[in-house]
């Protein structure tokens, strides 16, 4: 340990005497490892990180298809909704909702707005695990038919239209120009897909339902403990043999199907499609950062060559030529923490960017956000970074007879030659590095 920070005391002292070379050096390593710590933190965010939701990995969504019709994933119908329920094998909870609805908000003491508007079953916050941060969620006598004058706020509602107001669940408000109770306000990263201003109760009627061809319902179930999608989704598909017999004329009976059920993890439902673009864009960075490994590995070689006659004077004192290697790399080590470092700071603002940059719909970039994980990111790539890039200039010392070199420098010779024709295969070798990741091993005779 005590060789170690000798060796980090001595690359501190000698990056200090070229501080052109370590702002350059430092700079292009920040770009890129700010470029991959930016968009990894939304690759984190998006795909990584669990939903928050309680044991988010059995939530699923449940769609109907009619494939001979082009329609390969619909909503349910009331009465599917409520088939379901009552021939449910599969599942511990299952809830519906229903998005895409507008209404006026109306106040005394402010001009109206028109708001977004979801309609959730009681069931919806319990089977997610989601409880409000003021008040409640809905009862179950207050999910009925003609009884359901009720409303739960969105944290983002909540703050603009009534200033965070302590005391809303006290009151009412006025949605196109009927009375609703406010019963709680939900957590700021609840979202079903989409934006909703505020959440009132669905209020089906077993009793009177619609039409067995209105489909309209998102349905979202919880897996039982010890069962599996395979089981569920087998499940599913008989429940939709069953309605197809039960009701031909709605899903048609016959060597044909056409009518079926399946369902698809809530998580892969919500971000599924994102995942190609942000492996893409993440690649694209990462090809950015093998770029400036390059170009900060050829500074580093040039400077190898100004410092040949240093290490040849270090060897000749006693210095092992492990020793001169190791502090080369723990040179090359602190530019890859110091640019990581840097490019932290500029991950922060461009997360922010990136957050502002996005799609109003794209979901969970509001938890886009520089956490732990990310942050182990960050110091991970620096290290490696560190050693890629130091690799080169510490197998030309490790190549280099020393001893010639001392001995050139004394007639007044220079071994630039060599170290000129190095500088000049190390862009390539890196570029045959970031080849191999893509189609194999190099060719031999490159």
């Amino acid at each position: 340990m005590q060789i170690f920070w000798l060796d980090l005391r001595h690359g501190l002292r000698m990056l200090a005497k070229s501080p052109g070379f370590t702002i350059v050096a430092v700079l292009t390593l920040a770009l890129g490892i700010g470029a991959n710590t930016a968009i990894f933190s939304i690759v984190n965010a998006v795909l990584l990180r669990p939903l928050a939701y309680k044991d988010s990995r059995s939530l699923v969504n449940i769609w109907g298809k009619f494939e001979k019709d082009g329609i390969p994933q619909n909503w349910l119908s009331e009465p599917e909704y409520w088939d379901l329920l009552d021939h449910n094998e599969s599942f511990s909870q299952i809830a519906a909702y229903s998005l895409g609805g507008r209404a006026n908000l109306t106040r005394a003491d402010a001009q109206p707005v028109q708001v977004s508007t979801g309609n959730a079953t009681a069931g919806v916050l319990p089977l997610l695990g989601v409880a409000p941060v003021l008040g409640r969620a809905f009862g179950a006598d207050e999910d009925q038919s003609g009884h359901s004058h009720y409303a739960l706020l969105s944290y983002a509602l909540w703050q603009s239209q009534f200033g965070g107001d302590s005391n809303i669940v006290t009151k009412s408000l006025q949605l196109d120009g009927e009375t609703y109770s406010v019963v709680g306000v939900l957590p700021k990263q609840f979202s079903l897909g989409g934006t909703q201003d505020l959440w009132i109760p669905l209020g089906l009627n077993r009793a009177k339902p619609n039409d067995r061809g209105n489909h309209y319902l998102h349905v979202i179930a919880r897996l039982k403990p010890g069962v599996d999608s395979a089981q569920a989704s087998s499940a599913l598909s008989r429940f939709a043999d069953d309605l197809r017999r039960a009701y031909p004329g709605n899903y048609g009976h016959g060597p044909e199907k056409n009518f079926d059920m399946y369902m698809v993890p809530v998580k892969e439902q919500l971000v599924g499609k994102l995942r190609p673009a942000l492996f893409v864009l993440l690649g694209a960075v990462a090809f950015v950062l093998l770029i400036a490994c390059a170009n900060v590995a050829n500074l580093l070689l040039a400077r190898a060559s100004a410092r040949e006659k240093e290490l040849a004077i270090r060897a000749a004192l006693g210095a092992g030529r492990a020793r001169l290697v190791r502090q080369l790399l723990t040179e090359s080590l602190i530019l890859g923490l110091a640019g990581g470092l840097l490019g932290l700071a500029l991950a922060y603002w461009s997360v922010d960017a990136l957050r502002a940059l996005a799609p109003a719909n794209t979901p969970r970039m509001d938890e886009v956000q520089i956490d732990p994980l990310v942050l182990a990111f960050t110091f991970g790539v620096s290290l490696l970074t560190g050693l890629f890039f130091g690799l080169a200039p510490a197998w030309h010392v490790a190549r280099t007879d020393l001893r010639e070199t001392l001995n050139e420098a004394g007639r007044g010779t220079s071994a630039a030659g060599r170290s000129l024709n190095l500088r000049a295969c190390s862009f390539r070798a890196c570029l045959g590095t970031a080849a191999a990741c893509w189609r194999g091993p190099l060719d031999p005779q490159l």
